[in-house]
């Protein structure tokens, strides 16, 4: 099994599990790598993410039961608690794509805005396998990488802005205060200019 071919099936496994859930209601984006890929950083890993937002964990868990009789692969769903700023996560395993995972940015339990639900509405569209699948845009991923903190998020903002450089710079500050991600934004500003610089 070649990993082009492993790609491949991946996509079209994305494309489908976009189409299934469009079909009940539910606005779908890519996020995480496969969004930083569609806006010019690509980066490896192991798995591709597509969001979405139901503050019904009924409606996840008929999703998750949904896409298991569609594609006959193996469907995990993870509930959320109230300390969770996710709203809960459908993996999806296969043995011939790479592992699928469908997170949910609305914790009806839970407490606070995660910016990936702003991010699904203001999703754009792309075609994969003619499909219609929206991924995030440039300024709410931002603000999702920070929301999620650690290096790896920070150290993914400066090589995407690196890859960016025409990127609205105002509009990234304005969506990150919205969360409170100002000070998070401001603190990496120097080293977005130096890689841009170094590029």
């Amino acid at each position: 099994m070649t990993g082009e071919g492993v790609e491949e099936r991946t996509l079209a496994a994305v494309a489908r599990i976009a189409a299934l859930l469009n079909q009940q209601g539910l606005q779908t984006a890519l996020v995480g790598a496969a969004a930083l890929a569609v806006h010019g950083y690509s980066r490896a890993t192991e798995d591709v993410d597509l969001g979405l937002t139901t503050p019904s964990l009924e409606t996840l868990r008929r999703c998750g039961d949904l896409i298991r009789a569609a594609l006959s692969v193996e469907v995990t769903v993870a509930m959320p608690d109230a300390e969770d700023p996710l709203g809960g996560v459908i993996t999806i395993q296969g043995p011939d794509i790479r592992q699928i995972q469908v997170i949910n940015f609305v914790n009806p339990i839970g407490m606070g805005d995660h910016p990936g639900r702003a991010a699904i509405a203001h999703a754009r569209e792309l075609t994969i396998r003619g499909t219609p699948v929206g991924v995030v845009d440039l300024e709410h991923l931002v603000a999702m990488k920070l929301f999620a903190g650690g290096m790896k998020s920070r150290a993914d903002v400066v090589e995407l802005m690196a890859y960016n450089p025409e990127a609205d710079l105002d509009g990234i500050a304005a969506v990150c205060a919205r969360y409170r991600l100002d000070d998070e934004w401001r603190a990496l500003l120097p080293e977005v200019t130096a890689r841009r610089e170094a590029r």
